[in-house]
């Protein structure tokens, strides 16, 4: 059965009339394939998803867990800024713009994001700006967050430019990385002219870095938070979606404290049953963010500045909160277990629960442990409690009377059954390409009893210093070229990782297989903007062709394959736009 949520277009005059016809009010569809068109420069549309569904190969818009999702399609009319915002919403809203690539795969498989975003400054209305192209069709998604539904107020407004502005083409998504380590955050963009880049962090402007990468080397407390990167064209002057980035101390990278239990809870299997989502919602584990943790010891470090508290959230050991986050916790032993807040730089409270079953709401949430200034300095929480291997456990620290800062989650299981394991290595580092200048980082994923003691290796060479499980190598130069491995031990033994190596292009390469007339050229280029790839007969040719549009890989170089016939005057070249 498809159902289909009528939503009136209002505002917009002669929009109404090129979208739907004299009179008639567009229909939101909940099936992609039904969506209908609206034009102009500014519309606002009210209705209701509550009837709304979620199909297969449909994407999670804004990473986040949905389930009741509308569609409308709209037509820019010409270049330039435009601000979609669910202001006004009854719900806790998710809204995500894409551009439908070609191709012979189903549509929904084919859709590119543009932005996407789950909170905006009060935690249930959603707010995207970005650059539109004249002629260009956008899909627009509005979903409900873990399948919440409502009144719907959707607005979309194009501010007019003369100037082609700059649209996100790929972002990365919020991660851990481990204390000490480099953090290389790349968002790629399509390049104009006048295009100016700036960094930021928790809405402060980092000084001298302004391009699509950001690199942060000895990455530490302090530096966990929101980072976005702000886009200037002339008067024009927007924001990526921000990218949160917390400390893992075991190099769990998707291990995420998050801001709402049904994100810190996303892989805990009763997903679907949890949000009331028929088969097709449900999530695999390999796509679900954040991961759980599953140590014996571990230490957890984020920001709580932007957290905020759900109005049906209950108070915490009785205590006025207000801004919560939630963590996941599954135990891989039985045994009494620790967990405390010593570190965090403001007054917390701490909570930890599980749950019988599928979770409905709040009501279904066992309370295991609690605490409000046990800790060392009167401020910070501590609670123990004996865990089971067969439960996960929800454990929340909230900031008294809505204190932020940051926080640091310590746990610790104590189990008369801990394995003495040697070292064993679940992810070597990989072999990589990089542009001369750019920075690149290896990384090994190992198990085994801790303390786990590292060491790197270049060319069989020790690097003295370097003895975390992350490697940078930094402005990259010819020197760095060569294989690295490196050496993981404990108290039980030792192991070594496989040869990555390293290459690294100042100017363009090409592999060619004859017999196919095939090729794989490489172009050393600047990490993070989009170019284009043209081609000619002769090198002084004035009629170069485009040949495609491509993006660089994690170092910096844009790597184009093609069956092409090969001849001595066939030439090709990079161009930023």
């Amino acid at each position: 059965m498809v159902n289909r949520s009528r939503l009136i277009l209002l505002g917009c005059g002669l929009c109404l009339l090129a979208g739907a016809g004299i009179g008639r009010a567009l229909e939101l569809s909940d099936l992609f394939n039904g969506r209908e068109t609206a034009t102009g420069e500014s519309f606002l549309v009210s209705g209701n998803n509550a009837r709304a569904t979620r199909e297969p190969q449909e994407p999670r818009h804004a990473g986040a867990p949905g389930g009741k999702s509308v569609w409308i399609s709209w037509l820019a009319p010409t270049n330039g800024l435009v601000t979609l915002t669910t202001a006004g919403s009854s719900f806790d809203t998710l809204l995500a713009a894409y551009v439908l690539k070609p191709g012979d795969d189903a549509p929904l498989a084919r859709l590119q994001p543009v932005a996407e975003q789950d909170d905006d400054d009060d935690a249930v209305s959603t707010k995207l700006q970005f650059g539109v192209r004249g002629g260009q069709r956008y899909e627009i998604a509005v979903d409900g967050f873990a399948a919440a539904s409502g009144e719907i107020r959707l607005q979309l407004d194009l501010l007019t430019s003369a100037d082609l502005l700059p649209s996100v083409l790929r972002r990365p998504g919020d991660r851990a990385i481990q204390e000490g380590d480099t953090l290389i955050l790349t968002i790629d963009v399509q390049s104009t002219e006048k295009l100016d880049l700036h960094w930021y962090f928790n809405d402060v402007r980092i000084p001298d870095e302004e391009g699509p990468s950001l690199v942060i080397s000895n990455f530490q407390p302090h530096n966990v938070g929101r980072y976005r990167l702000r886009m200037e064209v002339n008067d024009f002057k927007f924001f990526s979606a921000p990218v949160e980035i917390q400390i893992n101390s075991e190099g769990i990278v998707s291990a995420l404290a998050k801001n709402k239990l049904e994100d810190a809870a996303q892989d805990r299997g009763v997903l679907a049953s949890w949000m009331g989502l028929p088969p097709a919602g449900r999530v695999s584990l390999a796509d679900a963010a954040p991961v759980l943790a599953r140590g014996y010891n571990g230490t957890q470090i984020f920001n709580t500045t932007y957290a905020t508290r759900d109005p049906l959230e209950p108070p915490h050991c009785g205590i006025a909160g207000g801004a919560s986050y939630w963590f996941s916790y599954r135990p891989p032993d039985s045994g009494e277990m620790t967990i405390n807040t010593e570190g965090s730089n403001y007054d917390t409270l701490l909570a930890v629960y599980t749950s019988a079953g599928p979770l409905t709401s709040y009501a279904d949430l066992i309370p295991i442990a609690c605490d409000d200034n046990s800790g060392a300095n009167g401020r910070t929480s501590r609670v123990g409690f004996t865990a089971s291997s067969d439960q996960t456990y929800l454990i929340v620290i909230d900031g008294a009377n809505g204190a932020k800062g940051i926080a640091r989650l310590n746990y610790a299981l104590h189990s008369p059954s801990v394995p003495s394991a040697a070292p064993s290595i679940l992810e070597s580092p990989r072999s990589q390409a990089g542009a001369v200048g750019a920075t690149l980082a290896l990384q090994v994923v190992a198990t085994g009893r801790s303390p786990l003691s590292y060491q790197w290796y270049h060319d069989g060479t020790m690097l003295l210093g370097e003895n975390r499980p992350a490697l940078a190598l930094p402005a990259l130069q010819d020197a760095a070229a060569g294989t690295y491995s490196v050496s993981i031990s404990n108290a039980v033994g030792q192991v070594t990782s496989d040869l990555a190596q390293i290459e690294v292009l100042s100017s363009p390469v090409i592999q060619v297989d004859p017999s196919a007339a095939k090729a794989a050229i490489g172009f050393p280029a600047v990490r993070g903007f989009q170019y284009q790839v043209q081609t000619a007969d002769h090198a002084l040719s004035a009629g170069w062709n485009v040949l495609t549009n491509a993006l660089t890989d994690s170092g910096g170089i844009v790597w184009i394959t093609n069956q092409l016939e090969f001849s001595r005057n066939h030439f090709f070249r990079l161009k930023r736009p």
